[in-house]
């Protein structure tokens, strides 16, 4: 679950980084023009008041599909929504509600700058230039389509090795990306739909414990 939050986070928090820190690294001949083409994502991104994004998730083990499930997220500035299975995320920017279907259970936290990494947008975006590289791979043709690949890597080591990000060339939208483990398992996220500067109420980043009697609660603030 991590993986995806982390995943999702990266190419819609961290992705204004580059263009941010474009002075840092001007040559193209260092990063293949990955730079040049986040960038171009970036000012798109950045322009939203509200993305909503349906996608696809498949867990591949040494080329077998494990796993194939539905999600969605719902993102407008600090506040997002996260389904992913059974599980939901929640948070307004100022407290974090997880909910686990199965077992029943809600968790409560307090949404602070300094907390974990995977459930702070805002922590991942100050810390992701020391964290990874980018690296422009080649052109495909995709059903008539041409779409530019990149190569994110950790600068330490990690469970992982790679987050290659797949972008439509002329819509310049990321389609999909995949994470690649050291242990050959490859976790692959489609866009299936993505909804952006549509009405979202405030009310959809928020859990309504009582609207779970039986459900265990704890709260963590």
């Amino acid at each position: 679950m991590k993986r995806l939050f982390f995943a999702v986070l990266v190419f819609l928090f961290a992705i204004p980084l580059f263009s941010q820190n474009q002075g840092k690294n001007p040559s193209p001949h260092l990063d293949g023009g990955a730079v040049e083409v986040l960038d171009s994502i970036s000012k798109k991104y950045k322009s939203y008041t509200t993305i909503k994004i349906d996608y696809t998730y498949k867990m591949e083990k040494e080329g077998q599909i494990v796993e194939k499930i539905k999600g969605m997220m719902m993102l407008k500035g600090k506040k997002y929504y996260l389904l992913f299975d059974k599980q939901e995320y929640y948070c307004n920017g100022t407290t974090i509600w997880s909910y686990q279907k199965e077992e029943n259970e809600i968790s409560i936290f307090e949404y602070e700058e300094n907390s974990d990494l995977f459930l702070n947008p805002v922590k991942l975006l100050s810390d992701w230039k020391k964290k990874f590289r980018a690296k422009f791979i080649r052109e495909e043709v995709e059903k008539e389509r041409k779409i530019v690949l990149i190569d994110i890597t950790p600068v330490k080591q990690d469970s992982f090795y790679k987050i290659r990000i797949f972008v439509d060339k002329a819509k310049i939208d990321i389609i999909r990306f995949a994470v690649y483990e050291k242990d050959n398992t490859t976790y692959t996220y489609s866009f299936d739909k993505f909804t952006v500067n549509s009405e979202i109420d405030d009310k959809k980043f928020e859990l309504n414990t009582s609207a779970y009697p039986n459900a265990e609660v704890n709260d963590m603030r």
